[in-house]
Parts: structure tokens; C-alpha cells; sequence
């Protein structure tokens, strides 16, 4: 591009927005506040800021940005951040965009995701969720222009909901900001510094066996796959993502055993999970020829649902990772369906509490120690399984009642060294 390189000016807001749209050639004004810095305006009426500097022995032009996007004196600001930032060896190619302030939110976001979540964060599909859901607010928002007070307004927010939600989003938000300070892409403090987190409250809710029959009652009028995920969830114990994700080849049916591998396991290591018989029955249905016949022919997609059965236990055409990621819609159902059927207006029942149902019932036998419950649970310590203490103690609690109680009945009968007359109450005279 042919350019007049002649024009010196200061430059401000008036006299950039009167400069005239050169006929044949962009012309170059450079500023006389700033060394290097320039606005170049071209035939068709563009004004952009950029800085002339070298940069690792090579003559650079750096772009700011274009007018008025950038005002005047930003951009003299913007040129003293690549100036410092050059001379303490950093190329601002690179990091051009955090100098701009120009990155938004949704980018960070998902440079995020690709360069660090997905190879280091065996959780990262959930932190991907909760942020999609919760924060399209700020996508597009300039990172620099999301403060600290607004975010703490909005986490107070969500927390009025849920506080366990508003834990996760700072979480999320922290690793994310903190990234991008990491890569130079956002320049400043963390905006999610000094907000405190909220007190979790350890959940201890499983089904009680007063509302067994009623749970299955209302099960068995459910879709199939809802049935089939919660008899997995009631017998098995595993967690959701588990069981969605779970492969054919993950399964030994001949030796009744789940093997679920360390990149799926939350603690990271493999855990092998014992069939019973309610959950192998469910598997052997599911791969069986009629029932895969019968759940793919009708759909417009069946020979790709098909090739899908084949890898998974429960496929999704829908999904790009071949399985099925979530079953809301399905569970809400169920949840009004069963809260109706014990009368109650409202109620809290959240999938992972069948998870706790099968450990609880454990627990409740009095047979068997944390240790075991947690290897059934894949707790790598007996902390994560210490919330099932006090229903392990239940009974041994009646046994202890049961055992006073009898010492009490034996007070009203004498002891080997005393006679029945020392007794007022069995002697005869007081019959």
C-alpha cells in the first residue's frame, strides 16, 4: 500500500476527526506528544493507530486499533505499554490483544478450554457448563472492563440460589482470570480476588426406606433409559458421569465387574465396581439385539445410533461425543412425579443421592467399616467417607439400647449374694 510519509501533528479528538480522506494515498500522521506513534489514514476513509518500533532486530508496525474505537489518548497509552513491554524483551505481537484491553470474556474463555482445561482438568466439561449457563452475560464483554464489585454482585446473586453453583462459578472464574494474567492476555489483578466463598454445607440426603416403595413405584411408568440410569445409579453407586459415558468394553459381564478407567475416575485412579445382579440385568437388556433393534429403528439417524451402540450403553447421536450427557428434562419429571405420590408440596432429591442410598444402606447393616463403604464408593480416604460414621453407629446404638435395657430389667431381680426378702419389691409380704 503506497503511503505519504510527511505529516507531523499533534494529535487529539478534533483534529484527528476533521483530517480529510487522502484521493490516491494513505497518508501517515505521527504524533508530536509520542514518539513513533502514528495514525494512518487511508483513501477510503480509515484511521488507525500504530506504533513503529523494533522489535527483536526487526522493524515492526504494530497495530493499536482504529478511530474512534480508540481515542486519542488511549492510544498514546496503549503505545507506552508496548514501548515497556518491548524493552523488557517481550514481542507484543503476541500479547497485543491484552495491551489493546480489546479481548473479550467469551475468548479468554475459550482459549481457556483448548490450551489448559481439556489436558489438565479431568472436570472441565462441568466448569464449561456452569460458565455457558451462568455467565453469557459477560461474553462479550473487554476483559477490562469487568470489575471486582460487579462480579461479587453477581456471584451474591447466584448463590441466593445456590450456593454450592456460586462456589463452582468462583472457582471457574479465578482459573480463568488467572490463565490469562499467566498468558499476558489480560493485564491487572485477578477481578475475583478478595471474594470469599460460601460455607457448603455437606449433603447427606438418601432415599429412606419408608419412601423405597413409593421411589420405585413411581420408577417403573418412567422412559426406559431414565429407569435403566437409576437402577445403574441405585445398584452401582457411580457417579452420573459414569454411568452416561459407560463403554461396552469398560463392562466384564462373564465376571460380573465394571472397570471404570483412571482418565473417568474423579480421584484418577481405576476403580473396578462389583455387578449386581439388578444393574447386570440392565446391561444384558441393553445389549441385546431386540432391544437395540427396537431403540434405534424408528429414528431418522438409526444406522449412525446403531454404530453408537456398539461403543457405548447408552449412545446419542445428538451429543459429538457419542453418549448421552444429561437427562434433566427426564429427571425433573420423575422428581415431581414421585414428590406427588408422597404428598409433599416440594422436595430435595438430586441424582448423586442414590449414590448415597447404596452406601447408606450399607452403613445402616452395622456389617461393614468406612473403609469398605468408601472402596465401594472409590474414596481414596475414609474423610470423604465419614458423613456415613453416623449411620454406621446406628446399629450399635440399638444394640447398646437393646443391652441396657435389659440391665435395667435386671435390677428388679436379686443378685447371688443377697436373698429374695432383701427385696421389697418381689417379697411375698408385699405382694
Amino acid at each position: 500500500m503506497a503511503t505519504k510519509l510527511n505529516q507531523v501533528i499533534t494529535l487529539n479528538q478534533k483534529a484527528v476527526e476533521n483530517l480529510p480522506v487522502p484521493q490516491e494515498k494513505s497518508v501517515i500522521y505521527y504524533d508530536t506528544k509520542e514518539e513513533k506513534l502514528y495514525l494512518l489514514v487511508s483513501k477510503t476513509g480509515t484511521k488507525t493507530f500504530y506504533l513503529l518500533s523494533r522489535v527483536k532486530s526487526r522493524v515492526a508496525r504494530i497495530k493499536i486499533g482504529r478511530f474512534p474505537d480508540i481515542k486519542v489518548e488511549k492510544a498514546r497509552e496503549i503505545a507506552q505499554q508496548l514501548k515497556s513491554s518491548i524493552a523488557t524483551g517481550n514481542d507484543p505481537e503476541k500479547n497485543k490483544l491484552a495491551l489493546k484491553g480489546d479481548i473479550t470474556f467469551k475468548e479468554l474463555f475459550d482459549m481457556y478450554i483448548e490450551k489448559y482445561a481439556k489436558d489438565n482438568l479431568k472436570s472441565w466439561k462441568i466448569g464449561q457448563y456452569v460458565i455457558n449457563k451462568h455467565c453469557q452475560k459477560f461474553f462479550n464483554r473487554k476483559l477490562t472492563t469487568i470489575t471486582n464489585k460487579e462480579l461479587k454482585e453477581f456471584i451474591e446473586e447466584v448463590a441466593t440460589n445456590s450456593t454450592d453453583t456460586a462456589n463452582t462459578l468462583l472457582k471457574k472464574l479465578k482459573g480463568i482470570f488467572n490463565k490469562g494474567i499467566e498468558w499476558e492476555i489480560y493485564k491487572g489483578d485477578n477481578p475475583v480476588n478478595n471474594i470469599k466463598s460460601y460455607k457448603e454445607n455437606r449433603r447427606d440426603r438418601f432415599l429412606q426406606p419408608i419412601e423405597l416403595g413409593d421411589f420405585f413405584d413411581v420408577l417403573k411408568d418412567e422412559p426406559e433409559d431414565l429407569r435403566d440410569i437409576v437402577i445403574l445409579g441405585l445398584n452401582t453407586a457411580a457417579r452420573k458421569s459414569n454411568i452416561l459415558s459407560m463403554e461396552w468394553n469398560e463392562l466384564d459381564l462373564a465376571n460380573n465387574l465394571w472397570r471404570i478407567p483412571a482418565h473417568k475416575s474423579k480421584n484418577g485412579d481405576v476403580m473396578i465396581i462389583p455387578l449386581l445382579d439388578e444393574a447386570k440385568n440392565v446391561l444384558l437388556k441393553r445389549k441385546s439385539e431386540d432391544f437395540q433393534r427396537k431403540y434405534h429403528c424408528h429414528t431418522r439417524q438409526g444406522e449412525k445410533l446403531k454404530n453408537l451402540f456398539a461403543t457405548y450403553v447408552f449412545p446419542s447421536v445428538r451429543n459429538k461425543e457419542g453418549h448421552l450427557m444429561g437427562f434433566r428434562r427426564l429427571w425433573d419429571a420423575f422428581r415431581k412425579h414421585f414428590f406427588e405420590k408422597c404428598k409433599l408440596s416440594k422436595g430435595d432429591l438430586v441424582f448423586h443421592d442414590l449414590r448415597r442410598t447404596l452406601a447408606s444402606f450399607e452403613a445402616l447393616t452395622g456389617q461393614y467399616s468406612l473403609q469398605i463403604i468408601g472402596k465401594s464408593l472409590g474414596h481414596k480416604s475414609t474423610a470423604s467417607t465419614e458423613i456415613y460414621a453416623r449411620l454406621l453407629t446406628e446399629p450399635v446404638r440399638a444394640s447398646m439400647n437393646a443391652a441396657t435395657d435389659l440391665m435395667k430389667k435386671q435390677m428388679d431381680f436379686p443378685t447371688l449374694s443377697q436373698k429374695v426378702e432383701d427385696y421389697p419389691r418381689l417379697s411375698k409380704n408385699n405382694e
